[in-house]
């Protein structure tokens, strides 16, 4: 027997493996089977992203089982599909494979610097920087955080957002020194 006879991966992200999954071989018969091979057959030009370490030929005996590890790993934001093949000198049994690669927004900010100039204590200055979505998939930002020396006299609007493909969003950044070593 071979369960389960479906692995649904469902969203995976472009180059981070899945965490393995697993399809387990069991023999329920009286006498010793040998496992010929188990190998990954292509149903979409996307099934490179499925992976098994290699198997067989081993002897699985009466009331034991073996665990294939399924890894997938999608390159392209696509859908794969395979048929995980398991030949025995009893049958010919097979899982299908299925799942989706696909990429979060990818952002670019410009200007890469904000100057601000000199602002007299308990006064404001602004500058505004540009994020826009490059990607293909929607990209959330924030909430937006400030580090470093005197990182509290700095504010963001919007400090939160999430942008489409293609779109462009302005966010202003406040800076408001409480004291003049700022």
């Amino acid at each position: 027997a071979v369960v389960p006879d479906t692995l649904d991966y469902g969203q995976v992200l472009v180059a981070a493996p899945d965490p393995v999954k697993l399809v387990t071989l069991t023999n329920l018969g009286v006498t010793a089977i040998t496992i010929d091979s188990a190998y990954i057959h292509p149903i979409t030009s996307g099934a490179g992203g499925f992976f098994i370490p290699p198997t067989g030929p081993f002897l699985l005996n009466p009331g034991t089982n073996y665990q294939v590890q399924v890894t997938f790993s999608p390159q392209l934001q696509i859908p794969y599909s395979a048929v995980l093949r398991v030949k025995s000198n009893v049958a010919r049994d097979s899982v299908i494979l299925k799942g989706n690669g696909y990429q979060v927004g990818t952002s670019h900010v410009v200007p890469d610097t904000l100057s601000f100039g000199d602002v007299l204590v308990g006064q404001w200055a602004s500058d505004t920087l540009y994020v826009s979505n490059t990607g293909i998939h929607p990209l959330t930002v924030g909430p937006i955080t400030f580090s470093g020396e005197g990182a509290g006299y700095f504010s963001s609007a919007p400090s939160s957002f999430t942008l489409l493909t293609s779109e462009v969003q302005p966010v202003v950044v406040d800076f408001r020194p409480l004291n003049g070593r700022d």
